[in-house]
């Protein structure tokens, strides 16, 4: 079934892209490299193309990156954190398919793993991966090419 939903997930995407473009082009955007127990929390969308990624998202007009990165953790997640728990690991500026908008990093570490619950309307599945378990094959490209998230995690 899941498989299934990233299936239509990536369809709706594609047939939206003019609308993403128009949205995503030129925004700030967040995400958090979540850390418990020697564990990272990696989530996957349903237009993501089965690829994980940190959770996170964009910058409402007005609000913080920190704060936003919390927000979002919480939408996407139902993992309560606050923005003091946040390490800054760095701005990028993510390129692809003619989209082109920053995209801040932060880091969070917890000393225990925290129950989870995925926000089912755009979260497939979400899942603690040891650190060598992760690897460029799984992680989107955004999320793999960013050195400071990895260098934090280590």
């Amino acid at each position: 079934m899941t498989n299934l939903r990233i299936m239509f997930g990536r369809v709706i995407f594609w047939m939206a892209w003019p609308l993403w473009f128009v949205y995503l082009r030129g925004s700030l955007r967040t995400r958090v490299l979540v850390e418990a127990e020697g564990k990272i929390l990696l989530i996957q969308g349903w237009h993501g193309g089965g690829k994980w990624s940190f959770p996170g998202g964009g910058v409402h007009k007005g609000e913080q990156p920190a704060r936003s990165a919390v927000r979002e953790v919480a939408e996407e997640t139902g993992i309560r954190l606050d923005a003091k728990q946040l390490t800054d690991l760095g701005q990028d500026i993510y390129k692809k398919n003619g989209l082109r908008f920053k995209m801040s990093y932060y880091g969070c570490r917890l000393q225990e793993r925290p129950t989870t619950r995925k926000q089912h309307l755009e979260i497939a599945a979400l899942n603690w991966f040891h650190i060598s378990d992760i690897t460029e094959a799984i992680v989107k490209p955004q999320a793999w090419q960013h050195p400071q998230p990895w260098k934090f995690a280590r």
